[in-house]
């Protein structure tokens, strides 16, 4: 090997830009209404098992995500290809780090706090009515703590966060991110505060951490803990 082969610098792999995570986000918006489209009738699933409403529900969910997790995935794969951009996971800056068992701490707090703020508002706080039921805590756990956390955070505090940080800056990337990840969660206007605390909490965990498994790890555990309190609460 010459030389000048030895010294050649491996080729630049660029990062996300704006319109790498458009591209995403649309396919990660339509690829979930799709699912869930494509999803069976939530009151017609599992009646051979005499499921419960919930779990019918998360049934649907799960089928809903996995679609939105194939097309996002091929998208990643296939972007990242062509753009040059380095694979999925380091491409976000996954990089699982020493802050991954603060994070969980963090998101066990933080789902007390706004339990505890949400418990004394007029919004009131959700009920785990199930009880212990093992297929409604598999359904939870699988749909609510870890695929949508993983897709969530791969997207917001992922590719998202990358592209919008080289044009806005720190504040502008915090504004932005957790903005649009509250309206991805409106689920009624008094949740809303709700949501986009969560998504500052969660981008100023990127900031300093620089870690999306830690983010992913502090979201985790807030649905973690937003189960326990519906169990606590439902009693």
């Amino acid at each position: 090997m010459s030389v000048e082969a030895q010294a050649a610098p491996s080729p630049v792999l660029r990062q996300w830009k704006m319109s790498d995570a458009g591209i995403v986000g649309l396919v990660f918006i339509v690829a979930l209404g799709i699912g869930l489209w494509l999803a069976p009738n939530p009151r017609s699933m599992l009646l051979s098992v005499h499921a419960t409403d919930y779990q019918r529900s998360q049934a649907s969910l799960l089928v809903a995500i996995f679609v939105q997790l194939v097309a996002v995935t091929f998208t990643v794969i296939a972007t990242g290809r062509i753009r040059g951009i380095a694979d999925p996971l380091s491409s976000v800056a996954w990089n699982p780090n020493r802050y991954i068992g603060v994070c969980t701490l963090a998101g066990f707090g933080l789902a007390a706090v706004i339990t505890v703020a949400l418990t004394f508002s007029s919004s009131g706080v959700s009920r785990f009515r199930d009880g212990f039921a093992p297929l409604s805590i598999l359904l939870y756990v699988v749909t609510t703590v870890l695929i949508q956390p993983f897709m969530e955070e791969y997207y917001f505090r992922g590719v998202l966060f990358i592209a919008v940080s080289e044009r806005f800056g720190q504040f502008g990337t915090v504004a932005l991110t957790s903005l649009l990840f509250g309206l991805y969660h409106v689920g009624g206007y008094r949740m809303i505060p709700v949501f986009l605390t969560v998504g500052v909490v969660l981008a100023i965990a990127r900031i300093k951490t620089r870690s999306v498994a830690a983010c992913f790890a502090l979201h985790a555990a807030y649905n973690v803990g937003v189960l326990a309190s519906g169990f606590l609460l439902a009693r």
